[in-house]
C-alpha cells in the first residue's frame, strides 16, 4: 500500500510541476479527455464530470491555449497548453476536446509512474 501511495504522490508532483494551482477538478477533466482518444465533446465532458457548462468551459480554456490582450499591451498566449479544441465533425455546433502533444506527454509520464513495478 505504501508504494501505491508513493506513486500517487509522484503523479501529484507531475501536475504540480505543470502548474502549482492545478486543481483536482482539472485533473479529473484531463483524465476524462485522455480516455477518449478521438476527443470528447463539451456536452459529453459536462455529463462525464458533473460540472456545469460554464465550469467545463472555463477549465478547458485554462488548460488549452488562448490569447489574452489588454488595452495598450501586446497579446499574450495564456493557458496550460495541454488540451486542444476543434469543431466536432459530427455536430458543427459543438467543440471537441482532445489532448495536445504536451498533454499526451504528461499522460505518458503519469502512465509510466503508475505502471512502475513495486
Amino acid at each position: 500500500m505504501t508504494s501505491s501511495i508513493a506513486k500517487l504522490k509522484h503523479v501529484a508532483e507531475v501536475f504540480k510541476k505543470l502548474n502549482s494551482d492545478f486543481t483536482v477538478q482539472q485533473i479529473g477533466m484531463l483524465l476524462e479527455v485522455a480516455v477518449c482518444e478521438n476527443g470528447i465533446t463539451m456536452p459529453e465532458l459536462v455529463e462525464a464530470t458533473g460540472m456545469s457548462q460554464g465550469g467545463v468551459s472555463r477549465n478547458v480554456k485554462m488548460m488549452s491555449s488562448y490569447i489574452e490582450q489588454f488595452p495598450g499591451h501586446k497579446p499574450v498566449v495564456q493557458g496550460f497548453k495541454i488540451l486542444e479544441t476543434k469543431q466536432d465533425l459530427n455536430n458543427r455546433r459543438c467543440l471537441s476536446v482532445s489532448l495536445s502533444e504536451k498533454g499526451k506527454g504528461i499522460m505518458e509520464r503519469v502512465t509510466a509512474i503508475l505502471l512502475e513495478k513495486e
